[in-house]
């Protein structure tokens, strides 16, 4: 509501229906029919209340969509509703001894930035550990991260926050390149 009263507001007019057009498009696909069954189902069908029941339990997500589109905007839109949840707990009292794990295969695929101003995964993946969190993502290469992340600064600020990195078979050269220099 902040952003919407003072921020958006004082925006160019073409920038404002760009925002629109996004945020239009982007919404619309919850109102897809399969979406609509996963993600609002009937309150009788419903089995987690809030992503922090799901934190703060240890309760299990599995996130498998089969359309490729559907998929990878809502499994960023999951991703970071989840680390959200996960930071929380550092400020909203949710205090907790239990390890919070996200498992992300094709990573390059929900990958997100931030650029220091709002949540993204090299902000989650610095804070992370002080909330008790454990992230593995295992994507196909650096330059998969690099394209998807669309920066070669914010690509590598991000992949420095991953503290353990592995690597197995890779013709890539960034790849290469990147665990040459470790």
């Amino acid at each position: 509501v902040d952003y919407f009263s003072r921020e958006y507001k004082q925006l160019d007019e073409k920038v404002r229906t760009g925002i629109l057009a996004t945020s239009t498009s982007f919404l619309n696909q919850f109102q897809e029919y399969r979406a609509g069954r996963i993600f609002c189902p009937e309150e009788s069908k419903l089995s987690i209340t809030s992503m922090d029941e799901v934190v703060d339990q240890g309760k299990l997500l599995l996130f498998d969509i089969k359309s490729p589109a559907l998929a990878r905007s809502m499994g960023t839109f999951i991703k970071l509703h989840y680390q959200q949840s996960i930071l929380n707990r550092l400020s909203d009292g949710r205090k907790s001894s239990r390890y919070a794990v996200l498992l992300i295969d094709e990573y390059q695929d929900v990958v997100s930035t931030g650029a220091g101003s709002t949540l993204g995964d090299e902000r989650f993946l610095a804070k992370s550990r002080e909330a008790r969190a454990i992230t593995i993502a295992a994507a196909q290469s650096y330059s998969s991260i690099e394209n998807s992340v669309g920066r070669d600064k914010a690509a590598r600020e991000l992949f420095q926050n991953f503290r353990t990195r592995i690597a197995c078979h890779s013709t890539d050269l960034s790849t290469i390149k990147s665990f040459q220099e470790l």
